[in-house]
């Protein structure tokens, strides 16, 4: 083989052995960049689930939170309703010992103007009484001293009279 032919043959074996090795160079960095590309993929994959999940615990807790901010907010309607129903309870029975207190005020007020009104009739009529049993142990009195007196005036007269008559026989 003549030189020239070995350097042709040489030459497309380098040519031959470059172009292959540039085809598993190539081969080799497309599966690299396929392997990033798929790494890439599962770690957008994965971002994208953390993200999912993520959301979903923070909807299920915002949901969790709503729902126990209206449980919280039934139970102070709830309790603000039973404490307006106590202070109604409270003002109802309030009015009503006032009520009580006022009908036992004026009860005894009636009782005592009664008492009162009773006991200045009773010593209106034990004065009245008195004044007439007065006027009438006075009257038996002046009738009694009147008729005394009558009786010596007239036992007086006929005395008088007596003695006339014995100076005159």
């Amino acid at each position: 083989m003549k030189r020239h032919e070995l350097r042709y043959k040489l030459g497309y074996k380098l040519l031959e052995l470059r172009y292959k090795l540039r085809y598993k160079l190539l081969e080799l960095r497309y599966k690299l960049q396929y392997k990033v590309l798929e790494l890439r993929y599962k770690l957008l994959e994965l971002r994208y689930k953390l993200r999912y999940k993520l959301l979903e615990l923070r909807y299920k807790l915002r949901y969790k939170l709503l729902e126990l901010r209206y449980k919280l907010r039934c139970k102070l309607l709830e309790l603000g309703y039973k404490l307006l129903e106590l202070r109604y309870k409270l003002r109802y029975k309030l009015l009503e010992l006032r009520y009580k207190l006022r009908y036992k005020l004026l009860e005894l007020r009636y009782k005592l103007r009664y008492t009162l009104l009773e006991l200045q009739y009773k010593l209106q009529y034990k004065l009245r009484y008195k004044l007439l049993e007065l006027r009438y142990k006075l009257r038996y009195k002046l009738l009694e001293l009147r008729y005394k007196l009558r009786y010596k005036l007239l036992e007086l007269r006929y005395k008088l009279r007596y003695k006339l008559l014995e100076l005159r026989i």
